[in-house]
């Protein structure tokens, strides 16, 4: 599938984007949409923080939740906290694959 989108992509006319080694924000400057381009970052990096914010209250929700109640299913700190960390990581990739896939 990556191998297909990529050909498409090639043959598509972003030829330029894609060997751009500059980085996205001069390709959009040079192409003369640089104020729409930040305008689209800061909406999504707003997006995927809130997407972050509710991922990790429901988790420590759920954490506090058996706490209060004394359940037996209570998780070490050491899975909340990789799961916290896994959670940053995967909102930093989907704001990635925003950037490049929804353009």
């Amino acid at each position: 599938g990556v191998l297909a989108a990529a050909w498409r992509l090639r043959w598509s006319g972003v030829k330029d984007l894609l060997v751009c080694a500059d980085g996205l924000e001069d390709y959009a400057k040079k192409s003369g949409f640089l104020e729409e381009w930040r305008r689209t970052s800061q909406r999504r990096l707003k997006e995927v923080m809130g997407f972050l914010v509710v991922m990790l209250c429901c988790r420590w929700l759920a954490d506090a939740s058996n706490r209060i109640w004394d359940l037996q299913t209570r998780e070490r700190p050491e899975i909340a906290a990789c799961f916290s960390v896994s959670a940053i990581m995967f909102s930093a990739i989907m704001y990635i694959q925003l950037h490049i896939v929804a353009g």
